[in-house]
This record gives structure tokens, C-alpha cells and sequence, in this order.
């Protein structure tokens, strides 16, 4: 079976797909690093809180509310499969690993629809993921 590959053509999407990656990748080793599982447990959560808040914040629309944004941030730090599914779905749109297929104009939005994994492909059919770029632009020039 040949892997599909299928990455989006606009260059901005592309980087900011590729930018959250790393920092979603950054954020996984620093939050299991000895480092980080050494110090207290009260430094510990409010380090973890702090590298996940810089995250979340970068990632969320601007008209996202601070109670939404809290909790966005805190199902990442209190669900790791939830944030292991996360970089996994963005790192497969950046590479174009398994992604199906791009709808939208991939100016103002991008609709991925990806191949599951092979462990979940008895479960899943296909995945979608939607990215509107207002926050391609807002993360990659930051």
C-alpha cells in the first residue's frame, strides 16, 4: 500500500503547520524531562502551565474567551492523550503524511482530512481537521 502524502500549497499554512509542530514537540520534552519531573510538584504544575499557556495562546483564535482559553490549556495539561492526539494530527498536516485530502482555499481555510493511524484504523474511517488562516498568519509572524 502506498503512503499518501499531501501537503498544503499555501507556504504561510505550511510553516505555521510546521511551527506548531516544534513547539507542540518542544513542550512534550520539556513537560517530560527530568528537569521538569525533579522540581516540586507545585513548580512542576506551574512550570508545565506556563509553557502550555505561551502555547495555547498562540494557537487559538483571537475572539477565543480567557475562560475558553483556560480550559483549552488545562485538557492539554490533564489529558496527555488528548495532547499526543493533537501534535500527531498537526504533524501529519505538516508533512502530509496520510492526509487524504486539502478542501478550502487554503487562503482563509483549510480542511484536512486525514488517514488515521494504523493502530486506529479499525476504529476510524478518516479524520477531518479544520484550520481557518487568520491563524496561520497571526502564529507565523509572530
Amino acid at each position: 500500500m502506498s503512503t499518501v502524502v499531501n501537503k498544503t500549497k499555501n507556504s504561510h499554512l505550511q510553516a505555521a503547520l510546521e511551527n506548531w509542530v516544534e513547539k507542540l514537540s518542544d513542550i512534550y520534552e520539556r513537560m517530560t524531562s527530568e528537569e521538569i519531573q525533579a522540581m516540586s510538584l507545585g513548580n512542576r504544575q506551574q512550570a508545565l502551565w506556563r509553557i502550555m499557556d505561551e502555547f495555547v495562546r498562540t494557537f487559538v483564535p483571537l475572539d477565543v474567551t480567557e475562560d475558553d482559553i483556560a480550559h483549552y490549556r488545562d485538557s492539554l495539561l490533564g489529558d496527555e492523550e488528548f495532547f499526543i492526539s493533537l501534535l500527531r494530527e498537526l504533524a501529519q498536516c505538516a508533512t502530509g503524511q496520510r492526509v487524504e485530502s486539502i478542501q478550502g482555499d487554503q487562503q482563509r481555510k483549510a480542511i484536512f482530512t486525514l488517514l488515521p493511524p494504523p493502530e486506529l484504523r479499525k476504529y476510524i474511517d478518516m479524520m477531518t481537521v479544520d484550520f481557518c488562516v487568520y491563524l496561520i498568519h497571526r502564529f507565523s509572524t509572530s
